[in-house]
């Protein structure tokens, strides 16, 4: 997906009132920033994956997709696997070509 894609899907979402803005702004600024980055969040005791980074990831580390929200622009996915498996998965992604960019993301 092109950056500008990225930033309009973004501004979409932020019309949900019960997201984490600041999620889906650090989500932006790297994707604007870096190429072919994987966004990964802490949350908790999970981290997880938001948006199209959510659909590939799952399919790459077999992980449940989930339909985090959805309205008239369409569906917004997310992804998480538990903190302790990070070991296991962070190899995973980098073998297959991407980049990481790690967040500490807040607890709704």
């Amino acid at each position: 997906m092109r950056n500008f894609e990225v930033a309009n899907k973004i501004s979409n979402i932020q019309n949900f009132k019960t997201m984490n803005a600041s999620k889906f702004d650090q989500y932006n600024k790297c994707k604007e920033q870096y190429e072919n980055v994987i966004v990964m969040f802490r949350v908790g005791d999970f981290y997880e994956f938001i948006l199209e980074d959510a659909e590939a990831m799952s399919k790459l580390l077999g992980i449940t997709l989930c339909c985090y929200k959805e309205n008239a622009v369409g569906k917004f996915y997310q992804a998480m696997f538990p903190h302790y498996q990070l070991d296991a998965y962070l190899p995973k992604i980098i073998r297959a070509g991407h980049r990481v960019c790690i967040c500490d993301g807040e607890e709704e």
